[in-house]
């Protein structure tokens, strides 16, 4: 009896053994998948920083909020960075585009647990680029909660980018400047 269950011992191990070798194989597998599709996402923008029309990539600035930073304890990394986003691809007409573009370099955040606000660029004397400052009653940074909301934010850059020569604006393409904020709404982590 002792002999049979060292047996079955064995034979569990070894199952588990190889459900283990069989996940690590499809971590692994994930992991090269992932690789290769930033490296051709990164090919593609570099291609397309390089045509001429500067229109067809956005420039997306990012800055997370303190008390964010200190909850998920992001690295220095993650607390700005930048990121492109080509025009008329999911990430500049939908707000769960963005929000994927948005976790694709922010791997830290976790889903519901942010939440967005936007704005454009202004130069100012120093030539440093700060938020623009609220134009009429609007307030800048603006919500963006909607898909219309992300698809307004990108028009809106690109327009003004289209309305300052660049030599003007400092700017070589059209740029937004994105806040990411926790989400008061949000469950505990």
């Amino acid at each position: 009896r002792v002999a049979l269950s060292a047996a079955h011992y064995r034979h569990d191990r070894r199952g588990l053994l190889s459900l283990a070798s069989t996940a690590n194989e499809g971590k692994r597998l994930a992991r090269m998948r992932t690789k290769a599709e930033v490296k051709l996402r990164n090919q593609r923008y570099r291609e397309a920083s390089n045509v001429r029309d500067p229109l067809s990539l956005t420039a997306v600035r990012v800055s997370v909020c303190p008390k964010l930073r200190e909850e998920l304890s992001l690295n220095g990394r993650e607390k700005r960075g930048r990121l492109f986003v080509e025009r008329g691809s999911n990430a500049s007409v939908t707000l769960k585009g963005l929000k994927q573009e948005l976790h694709s370099f922010f791997r830290a955040l976790k889903k519901s647990s942010f939440v967005l606000s936007a704005s454009l660029p202004s130069s100012n004397p120093s030539g440093s680029f700060d938020a623009s400052p609220p134009i009429g009653d609007e307030l800048l940074p603006r919500p963006v909660s909607s898909d219309d909301a992300v698809a307004s934010l990108f028009s809106d850059a690109a327009a003004q980018f289209s309305a300052q020569p660049p030599s003007d604006s400092g700017l070589p393409r059209p740029t937004v400047l994105l806040h990411v904020s926790s989400n008061p709404n949000a469950p505990p982590p």
